[in-house]
């Protein structure tokens, strides 16, 4: 399959709007995945759904998969910065100051809410300020507020990746994260033999291989052999081959995590199936059916992701603690009917939205504005 275009961009580019749809999709599926299906079987009460309502919950099962597209993406948006400015003299200075202004103040500010309202207490504190939360069990501490976990991978990637980047050429780079996909589950398969019931999920060394995967794919997209046609064909050769591996690995748990074989290789087709939808999604969204993948409001979710995936689980949490609190007076339950699902997402998700949407107006923003304004500075000194 070629798609025909009249090309007007070139694929890479410094602002690439139809992956900020890929975002919204990602966020919106956590969202819907926390606020229904997460919901209902943390609580152990799935047995009291039927018909249609069941089927809606189920539907929103797989929203634990918009963290692995984030990962695929965040690794090819970070090697495609990085691989584009590793000759500049601030190449590291740069890069930190630039990500430290956009993941630090919302980050910073959810944990001291988190903190001054109860939902954290000071030892979690403390290892997610060193960007540790996803090792919790390794301190012994119970990890208190999911999302952080990923924050907490996210950051590492940044610690470590720049400097491979730096010092490699970009063939070498494509070797080691191709190195990388290919050990990650053979390392999951070793911990799994040698505990079966450890959580294999929140460790940086288990989750690796989405990272290294966008990162080849961005890789490769720069690369001079990666014409129009190539990518096409190899972002549906992705897709295809991840759909394959699903289907034959369906019988023995990968769906599910149930086997040991299902929880080594789970994340591995859909990682596989996320770069595929990346490479066609630039691809698209540089041709003249772009429309497809710029709508509008799905991009908007896409710009606030970062501030909505930090908040929305704080807001269910406070949505259920008010219920409880006036339950007895109003006789009224919301976890239990999926009427009462509904109207918790609608209020909650909604309330959601609009605090994110508040924070990336009135206080992201704020630093973001800062991310150009040293290194303008600099230039401007430098023609002087």
């Amino acid at each position: 399959m070629q798609i025909n275009t009249k090309i007007e961009e070139p694929i890479i580019r410094p602002i690439m709007p139809e992956l900020d749809f890929l975002r919204g999709i990602a966020v919106i599926m956590v969202v819907l995945g926390h606020g229904f299906y997460w919901t209902v079987t943390n609580q152990q009460i799935i047995h009291k759904f039927h018909g249609i309502g069941k089927l809606l919950i189920l539907s929103t099962q797989g929203g634990w998969l918009g963290v692995q597209l984030f990962f695929v993406l965040s690794g090819f948006l970070i090697t495609g910065i990085l691989t584009s400015t590793k000759d500049r003299p601030d190449y590291y200075k740069r890069f930190y100051f630039r990500r430290a202004l956009r993941i630090l103040p919302a980050y910073l500010a959810i944990l001291i809410i988190l903190w001054i309202f109860g939902f954290i207490k000071w030892p979690f504190l403390l290892i997610s300020i060193f960007f540790a939360s996803n090792l919790s069990a390794i301190f012994g501490i119970a990890l208190q507020y999911g999302p952080l976990w990923t924050l907490a991978v996210e950051e590492q990637f940044y610690l470590l990746w720049p400097q491979a980047v730096k010092r490699m050429s970009e063939k070498s780079l494509a070797i080691l994260a191709g190195t990388i996909v290919i050990l990650t589950p053979i390392i999951k398969w070793i911990a799994i033999s040698l505990n079966p019931q450890q959580d294999l999920f929140y460790y940086t060394w288990f989750v690796a291989d989405a990272l290294a995967l966008g990162a080849l794919l961005s890789i490769f997209i720069k690369s001079k052999f990666a014409t129009r046609k190539v990518i096409t064909k190899i972002s549906l050769a992705l897709m295809v081959v991840a759909i394959i591996i699903l289907i034959i690995g369906a019988p023995f748990g990968i769906l599910y995590r149930s086997t040991p074989l299902g929880v080594v290789l789970q994340t591995f087709p859909f990682n596989i199936l996320f770069a595929g939808i990346i490479g066609l999604t630039l691809i698209v969204g540089t041709s003249n059916f772009k429309k497809i993948v710029l709508l509008s409001w799905v991009r908007y979710f896409g710009k606030i992701s970062y501030g909505l995936y930090l908040v929305h689980l704080l807001i269910f949490y406070w949505f259920d603690a008010i219920i409880i609190y006036f339950s007895s007076s109003l006789n009224i339950t919301f976890h239990e009917t999926i009427s009462g699902l509904i109207i918790r997402f609608i209020f909650a998700g909604g309330i959601s939205v609009l605090v994110a949407s508040l924070s990336r107006k009135y206080f992201e923003e704020f630093f973001l504005k800062f991310k150009d304004y040293e290194f303008k500075k600099l230039n401007q000194n430098a023609k002087q």
